[in-house]
């Protein structure tokens, strides 16, 4: 990746997460079929994003 200038370094922190009742840990699906190799996956989300605001 080629930048004219070096980009800002941001220091992140964990905002939340999702609770364990939520997770499904050892547990197969298409999604992973597909994505991972079969690989499981305890959750998925289709972010983070951020705006200037944070």
């Amino acid at each position: 990746m080629y930048f004219r200038t070096v980009p800002d370094e941001k220091r992140l922190e964990v905002f939340t997460s999702r609770p364990k009742r939520f997770r499904r840990v050892n547990v197969g699906s298409d999604w992973a079929d597909a994505n991972e190799a079969g690989r499981c996956v305890e959750s998925f989300l289709e972010g983070p994003t951020f705006d200037q605001a944070g």
